[in-house]
């Protein structure tokens, strides 16, 4: 069986869930033939624990042209869809010569429309897994920018043409095209909570939370201040450092580094930072007191914060730091808790094998 995963670079939450769901696939066959198509780092993928795949540096989608964590770049936005989609169709014709060179037996896209569009002309079945479409997020921004209007339309027809489509909780949108809904897909952790911790520098008896704005790297504008504060647990930012430093009680880590998120999502006693799709689904399913920073201008903020005002030991922090003290004070009195949920990655996996088989 051959699957090829079509996914987007818009940070690291897309590509976080379908390392996890790459991991529920190999678990139940081996043998299972990977091709992963993203500009998102292959070693972002090894590092979670994936290997022995087929890897192809592709541009899949624009997305939203990030200045930082919070900030989107909507005339930039525009100027690249229009460049990017000017070569669509000459680069989805190309990439289903790939698939059928390669025997794929079906494309998983997440939210790509170039896997989409790759797999209806080479004549493969196609997965959609989505909590958003990309012609969902760029509606909002019409009146504004008219320039979204025919990129809209396009990818509507796109995302409407898959043959298979599953939605993620907390889903935006409901599509009454959609086969399941499935909870939150989450990375588990690869190395122990105390084997972290101890290589961080923390003891058994300290707390340790960890500061983190998910796949863009993250400038922290008053770090100095924190040296000075003292929250009496351990605070590890994760941002645009070069190097793993510590200072008193802050602890500076590399946007890229050595340490596996779900590794210190699980060495942590809680976590503060930008509410997006793969730090919840690794916070919530370890149960971690979460404190959680909405972005105001991206339209799937509203359903990611109505998830998370469900949730017992999540408060919502203002993205400034302005009262860090009060914030780390409430999360270090917050309790684990159990996640009553499977992990949305078995269930997707199952769906997934069940439906290339069928293809077969």
């Amino acid at each position: 069986m051959n699957i090829a995963f079509f996914i987007s670079s818009h940070g690291y939450g897309h590509a976080a869930r379908e390392a996890a769901i790459i991991s529920a696939l190999r678990s139940r066959d081996p043998s299972i033939l990977i091709s992963i198509y993203t500009e998102t780092p292959a070693s972002f993928f090894i590092q979670s624990g994936i290997n022995d795949i087929q890897f192809h540096a592709v541009k899949t989608d624009i997305g939203l042209v990030q200045n930082s964590p919070f900030q989107s770049d909507l005339e930039e936005t525009i100027r690249q869809l229009k460049t990017w989609n000017r070569s669509f169709d000459s680069l989805s014709l190309e990439m289903a010569g790939n698939l059928k060179k390669t025997h794929t037996d079906l494309v998983i896209s997440d939210i790509s429309p170039l896997g989409i569009a790759s797999a209806q002309k080479a004549g493969i079945p196609s997965l959609l897994i989505e909590n958003f479409t990309w012609d969902w997020i760029y509606e909002p921004y019409l009146p504004d920018y008219p320039g979204f209007k025919t990129i809209i339309e396009t990818y509507r027809a796109v995302y409407n043409a898959a043959d298979f489509h599953v939605q993620l909780d907390p889903v935006c949108k409901l599509s009454n095209k959609s086969s399941l809904t499935i909870p939150l897909v989450s990375r588990i952790p690869l190395k122990s909570r105390d084997e972290t911790r101890h290589k961080l520098g923390i003891t058994p008896a300290q707390q340790l939370g960890i500061i983190s704005m998910g796949g863009i790297p993250y400038n922290y504008t008053n770090l100095s201040d924190y040296y000075r504060t003292s929250f009496n647990v351990k605070l590890a930012f994760l941002g645009n450092f070069e190097s793993v430093t510590t200072v008193k009680d802050v602890i500076q880590i590399p946007h890229v580094s050595d340490f596996y998120h779900p590794d210190l999502v699980s060495a942590a006693d809680f976590v503060i930072g930008k509410a997006g799709y793969s730090l919840i689904a690794e916070v919530i399913t370890q149960g971690k007191p979460f404190g959680y920073i909405n972005r105001s201008d991206f339209r799937e903020s509203p359903c990611l914060d109505q998830f998370l005002r469900q949730v017992p030991n999540a408060i919502e922090v203002k993205p400034e730091f302005d009262s860090l003290t009060e914030v780390v004070d409430r999360l270090s009195n917050f309790s684990t808790l159990n996640y009553p949920h499977q992990n949305g990655a078995e269930i997707a996996a199952d769906f997934i094998i069940q439906q290339a088989s069928l293809g077969q």
